[in-house]
């Protein structure tokens, strides 16, 4: 074990499967959106915001095998099988041939390939492109057949037959916690990713609302590593692909909060700055200086254990020791990337951090937003719309015209609104939500789009509580290992992704 490991353990030698009990089996809980004694929240209406950020999953990949199984409690647009681009008529996709979509679990040893040459194959747009106007695409998405893997997927008949393995679902049975929290607090099935691109820029666009096309060339990605460059997009330049480094000094979410002395802090697992390979590989705070190399970067950029220590009531007298917002990340068996031994861990990582949260005072302020930082290659059946707000002037190089493929977004709070929102929006939204809550003023990036969406419609502002946390004997019903944070903070280090 760890040094840390060893340390949180014995720290949170309380915190098992078997204390992450259900409010009913144990003391009242009262869920308030008001602290004891009638104190007004700090923000406007959360005192928390937590986001965790999982691996590489579009919407139809994760919820459409539930959908087809009449396991959502709410309509969800989802599709039951896809087109590949064999098409008598190539302009109009319903000519295509149809395949259905199959369970794929994740035991599965397949990751489709997503940097972006790959996203854009499956995107398929025509060539010439039909003129960008907001809320059309250039997508056709039909591309999927002709995914990579690694490793490589086995072609049943390499003459004629595609591979099909990204038009999949994971299998219900696996996912149950997802399910849990998303028939009883609020789900968006029109939430898309930052870019059609993999991760490193899906998280760096969450915190900033602009980024890079792709992932840097190899090693440690962002400021550990400043030479190993990054491609810009050209869809508001028309000039040849730029290089940058992987550093960037332009204002991202921190910067704002800092300003208005409201705290933070990232929970992840950090490398210690050297080209390691492990787990804290996509650290989106490490790309920015500042915070990156400053006093408050090694004081707010904690290990993942940490949260777990600011969350319990009994290290604070009671009280939600949570920063104002916050971001966590897995590590690799938990963060539902494709291609790990074990990692049906996801869905369970996540129940443990709903559960710790659940049962503290931490819930009754709190929104915990759980998202997924790109679509990972797997076939989603909802095209990707031109969103046409133009960068700032001197960054115009750090977004895309068009935003990335769907991936969900759970938003679970005491005060959500149960259900589907079905409006579009990206992940400028978060950004948006968080400015919003705590009066800060707007990036200028993505968190301009669809109209400054801020997650509005997915909950009811400054009520009464009126959710009450799912039990755990119901979180845990498929249960296969002992989750429990001190299970989770106890897995040795391992990258969340490697693309």
């Amino acid at each position: 074990m760890k040094p840390w490991a060893l340390s949180v353990a014995l720290l949170l030698c309380s915190c098992s499967t078997a204390q992450l009990t259900s409010p009913t089996q144990g003391a009242a809980f009262i869920p308030s959106l008001h602290a004891a004694g009638g104190a007004v929240l700090h923000g406007k209406y959360y005192d928390h915001i937590v986001i965790a950020i999982q691996e590489n999953r579009t919407f139809d990949n994760i919820f459409a095998g539930a959908a087809i199984q009449g396991l959502l409690a709410h309509r969800v647009d989802y599709a039951a099988f896809g087109y590949d681009n064999a098409c008598t008529n190539p302009s109009v996709v319903t000519t295509c041939g149809q395949i259905p979509l199959s369970p794929l679990g994740y035991e599965s040893p397949y990751d489709p390939q997503h940097y972006s040459r790959y996203i854009l194959t499956e995107c398929n747009a025509p060539t010439p492109t039909p003129r960008p106007r907001n809320g059309t695409s250039p997508c056709r998405m039909n591309g999927f057949a002709q995914e990579q893997f690694s490793p490589p997927a086995p072609v049943p008949n390499p003459s004629s037959a595609p591979v099909t393995i990204a038009y999949s679902y994971l299998p219900p049975a696996e996912i149950n916690p997802y399910i849990q929290l998303a028939n009883t607090y609020g789900l968006a099935d029109h939430l898309f990713s930052a870019s059609r691109g993999p991760s490193f820029p899906g998280h760096v666009f969450l915190v900033s609302g602009l980024g890079p096309s792709d992932d840097p060339s190899g090693g440690n990605w962002g400021c550990p590593t400043p030479n190993n460059l990054v491609p810009l997009f050209n869809a508001w330049t028309n000039a040849p692909v730029r290089q940058v480094s992987p550093c960037f000094n332009y204002p991202n979410i921190t910067t704002e909060l800092d300003a208005k002395h409201i705290s933070w802090k990232y929970y992840t697992f950090d490398c210690g700055g050297t080209p390691c390979g492990y787990d804290g590989l996509e650290n989106s705070l490490a790309a920015f200086t500042p915070p990156y190399g400053t006093a408050e970067y090694a004081k707010r950029v904690v290990n993942r254990a940490q949260f777990f220590r600011d969350v319990q009531p009994f290290r604070l007298n009671g009280k939600c020791g949570l920063p104002a917002v916050s971001w966590i990340t897995p590590n690799g068996d938990a963060s539902d990337h494709a291609g790990w031994e074990n990692n049906a861990d996801g869905p369970y990582w996540i129940a443990t951090l709903y559960e710790t949260i659940a049962q503290s005072p931490c819930y009754r302020d709190t929104a915990f937003l759980v998202v997924w930082d790109d679509g990972g290659g797997w076939f989603d059946h909802v095209a990707p719309p031109y969103m046409l707000t133009r960068p700032p002037g001197n960054l115009l190089g750090y977004r895309d015209n068009v935003v990335g493929f769907r991936v969900p977004l759970l938003f679970i709070a005491p005060n959500a609104v149960p259900g589907v929102s079905h409006r579009s929006r990206d992940f400028g939204a978060i950004l948006r939500f968080i400015e919003e809550n705590f009066g800060l003023a707007s990036l200028g990036g993505e968190d301009r789009d669809f109209n400054g969406d801020a997650l509005r419609d997915m909950f009811v502002p400054h009520p009464q509580a009126t959710i009450t946390p799912i039990p755990v004997s119901q979180m845990m019903l498929r249960e296969r290992k002992p989750y429990s944070a001190h299970w989770f903070l106890q897995q040795p280090p391992e990258p969340a992704d490697d693309e």
